[in-house]
């Protein structure tokens, strides 16, 4: 039996911005996947403790002045997010994240900031992002998790940039891949996994290659960004797909 045939666990985050080291979560969704049930989702809003700034808030649309009259406590919060996910990720069931390297190092220093020690990495993660970039790496354009639906499931992303859409949307490109092609579907959890790291390592080493070559072209504002950036790149080979410690 393939692994689609099995529950699937999807994850999501929104936050203040793109740094996990100082960014915050501020909405979180878990969804178990489970074949011929009802999808079990479960929502968080989060008071950071901090202004969410107007350019994040554009994007998901969650407000500072909503988290503060909504929200919870973060020690409460990001540890019933991951008490949630690792009751139900394991060997046999994947974690799936767009972009997983970003949302779950998010997780991981918001547990190691309220004093839960981080993350434990407990099973197969699986990135759409980063498989989709492995089977099909010559397509052109933008490849947003908007552009992964439209493309994989023939439809517009409404309410994109909301945790719950996106974990929705993510685990149905991810059928999808699976069932095009089934190297992907056949292939076994923890080979996928091992596979995710290679060829997250190899598009990150060009995607940083390019990003230095276009160095000379920017500010020095826009430099200090892109080294930023290349930083965030070099996830741990050992411990896929976070992204190391500052």
């Amino acid at each position: 039996m393939s692994w689609t045939d099995g529950p699937l666990i999807g994850f999501d985050v929104e936050t203040t911005g793109v740094d996990p080291e100082n960014d915050r979560i501020v909405t979180g969704t878990v969804i178990v996947d489970m074949p011929g049930f009802d999808l079990r989702v479960s929502n968080w809003t989060i008071d950071p403790g901090i202004e969410i700034p107007e350019s994040a808030s554009r994007i998901h649309g969650v407000t500072t002045e909503h988290v503060r009259e909504h929200g919870q406590r973060p020690t409460v919060a990001v540890w019933d997010i991951w008490d949630t996910i690792a009751a139900h990720w394991g060997p046999n069931v994947p974690l799936v994240i767009y972009n997983a390297p970003f949302d779950l190092t998010m997780l991981d220093r918001e547990l190691a900031r309220h004093g839960f020690g981080g993350l434990e990495i407990r099973g197969p993660v699986l990135c759409p992002l980063t498989i989709d970039r492995a089977v099909d790496r010559y397509r052109r354009g933008k490849r947003t998790l908007t552009d992964l639906f439209r493309h994989y499931c023939g439809m517009d992303l409404t309410e994109a940039h909301a945790s719950e859409a996106d974990v929705r949307a993510t685990l149905m490109v991810l059928r999808v891949i699976a069932k095009k092609y089934p190297v992907i579907g056949n292939a076994s959890l923890d080979k996928l996994h091992q596979h995710e790291k290679t060829w997250y390592h190899n598009w990150s080493m060009n995607f940083a290659t390019y990003l230095a070559k276009s160095a000379h072209e920017l500010s020095a504002e826009e430099e200090e960004k892109v080294l930023g950036m290349i930083g965030n790149l070099k996830v741990n080979a050992k411990n896929w797909p976070m992204i190391p410690a500052q």
